[in-house]
């Protein structure tokens, strides 16, 4: 691997046109928040950062029945440390059960209606004293989370 090519994107990004940070969610954090306290019967959960959503696949069992599942996440709005989630597409069907079973996983991650991930839930964020997310872009492998410090 040549040394010029190689990106560092583990790093905060200090914006010079305002008073925010920036800080990328990683595909590798996505997986530690979406794995994290992952109840019997939901495997091989994958996750994909695409530009402006996120997409889930995975297989579920319910009742010895395994249910290939598709779901694709965007981002519709943040407040405080929280991002709120629409589910675009659910395939094969919109399973309320299945909603519940991977996306109901406190404290990190919470289902009502949409999906909420607490992002205190990763170390890099829940290390800042303070400062809110104020604006959030989802970009070919990151999540771009901008907190503003003011």
């Amino acid at each position: 691997m040549r040394s010029e090519h190689k990106k560092d994107n583990s790093t905060l990004k200090k914006s010079e046109a305002s008073n925010h940070i920036s800080i990328p969610i990683t595909k590798s954090m996505m997986d530690f928040m979406l794995k994290y306290k992952t109840p019997k019967g939901i495997d091989a959960l994958h996750v994909i950062l695409h530009n402006g959503f996120i997409e889930l696949s995975g297989i579920a069992t319910k009742k010895l029945v395994k249910i290939p599942f598709n779901i694709k996440l965007k981002p519709i709005k943040t407040e405080h440390r929280k991002i709120y989630f629409e589910i675009l597409e659910l395939k094969p069907v919109n399973l309320k059960w299945l909603n519940k079973l991977i996306f109901q996983k406190p404290p990190i991650l919470s289902y009502n209606d949409v999906v909420i991930m607490d992002l205190n839930g990763i170390k890099r964020l829940r290390t800042l004293p303070y400062g809110t997310i104020s604006d959030l872009e989802v970009k070919e492998n990151f999540i771009w989370c901008h907190v503003d410090l003011k």
